[in-house]
């Protein structure tokens, strides 16, 4: 029984003892959890405060090439300008902007030394140096433009008008000296006989263009009209024609109406045909009859009425471009008719350089005839003509063409030929 009591002390003992030991084992394992945790705490700061750094450190990295990017687009930006200078223009006195261009021509000419030609003999001579200001006001839809021509002979005033750009139904309006509206593009130096006759002058008044109703279009103009004279076909001063010039006096009583219907019409891999016809009234001057009854062998009338109509086909596809003009024309008692087709194509060479890329083929026939009035052998006015012009056009670098062109003159003299062919090259430098 003693033992057994013993027994039982010794084991109460025992547990007590490792029960003790745990305890204290346990308690040293929260200390050692508690350190950890504690570490791991303040680990995980540390890689939070570091993530922190990187994404400040990408942040800054993307605005530095953002910057980056800016910067050299502002650099692009200021090295056009430096190219460009003068882009939109100087600033007037008054605030409105002014720009200036031109065009300088020198040329070589060989008109087959006929006797009878101005100048029989090749050479060469400057045609003209061509200054064209332009005035863009303060409000953006009115403008003045300008050309200056100026050659061995002197000034002349080319062109000169005030245009205000957006009105109603799409329209502009010109106010001045411009060209007629049925001019086309006429891209070699010399003019078909068809311009000489009847448009190559400005006329002074007042110019209306409308886009009423695409495609179709609208042009207007109310002007003094042009005055009859015996004018060159070519640069040559010989055997002339009756042809237009500027009035500038002795003004009509009533002034030249003109009206033009015309429409663009574009279908798509068929390319775009551009048709214009027009109408032209007005009365001759004095000055006008009495050039008629005194310069026109076999011409004798009073007649005064003006009477120009006719239409203009303009065809593009690509690089090819397709041009014919047909005018009927009555002076008083003159009835003259002209025309022309001009097919021309442009083209570049295969290969990347800097000078002679751009390269024009033309070739254009003309006629002009003189109804009720019979050939002069010693009145070149009164022959009838055709013209054919081959051309070939080189652009030599941006803004200088060189101009290669001959001229197959025929006329109808009542009595024999003549040789007044002409060969043709100019230098044309834009600025």
């Amino acid at each position: 029984m003693k033992w057994i009591i013993v027994l039982c002390i010794a084991l109460v003992f025992t547990v007590f003892l490792a029960h003790a030991a745990y305890a204290d084992e346990l308690s040293d394992m929260k200390e050692e959890i508690k350190a950890m945790r504690k570490v791991l705490e303040a680990q995980t700061k540390q890689i939070e405060a570091m993530q922190k750094k990187i994404e400040a450190l990408e942040s800054e990295s993307t605005s530095t090439i953002e910057a980056a990017t800016r910067a050299e687009g502002k650099i692009t930006t200021l090295q056009d300008k430096i190219r460009e200078p003068h882009r939109g223009g100087l600033l007037s006195r008054k605030g409105a902007k002014f720009e200036i261009g031109g065009e300088l021509e020198i040329e070589f000419v060989d008109t087959q030394r006929d006797v009878e030609t101005d100048e029989p003999k090749p050479h060469f001579q400057i045609d003209r140096l061509k200054l064209s200001p332009k005035v863009k006001f303060s409000e953006q839809n009115v403008s003045l433009k300008a050309d200056i021509d100026i050659d061995t002979d002197g000034a002349e005033l080319d062109e000169v008008y005030i245009k205000f750009s957006k009105l109603p139904l799409k329209s502009s309006l010109k106010i001045g000296l411009e060209d007629m509206f049925l001019k086309p593009d006429i891209k070699t130096e010399r003019y078909p006989l068809a311009a000489t006759a009847f448009w190559r002058q400005e006329e002074t008044g007042i110019f209306l263009k409308s886009r009423f109703y695409s495609p179709f279009y609208l042009n207007l103009s109310y002007c003094n009209g042009l005055e009859l004279d015996d004018k060159k076909t070519g640069e040559d001063n010989s055997y002339k024609i009756i042809g237009v010039d500027k009035r500038n006096k002795d003004f009509s009583d009533q002034m030249e109406l003109g009206l033009g219907l015309g429409a663009d019409l574009y279908s798509g891999k068929f390319g775009m045909l551009d048709v214009l016809g027009f109408y032209f009234s007005g009365d001759l001057s004095d000055a006008d009859i009495a050039f008629l009854n005194k310069k026109v062998s076999g011409y004798n009338s009073t007649e005064s009425a003006l009477y120009r109509y006719g239409i203009n086909l303009d065809y593009s596809i690509e690089e090819f471009n397709l041009f014919l003009q047909f005018i009927r024309a009555e002076d008083g008692a003159l009835n003259r008719y002209a025309w022309y087709i001009q097919p021309s194509y442009k083209f570049n060479l295969p290969w990347d350089w800097r000078y002679f890329n751009s390269h024009t083929l033309l070739v254009r026939y003309g006629r002009l005839h003189l109804m009720d009035i019979d050939e002069v052998f010693g009145d070149p006015l009164t022959w009838d003509r055709d013209e054919l012009t081959l051309a070939f056009i080189p652009e030599i670098y941006k803004n200088i063409k060189l101009k290669a062109e001959y001229t197959i003159n025929t006329e109808e003299t009542g009595n024999g030929k003549i040789d007044n062919n002409e060969f043709l090259i100019q230098l044309e430098l834009g600025f």
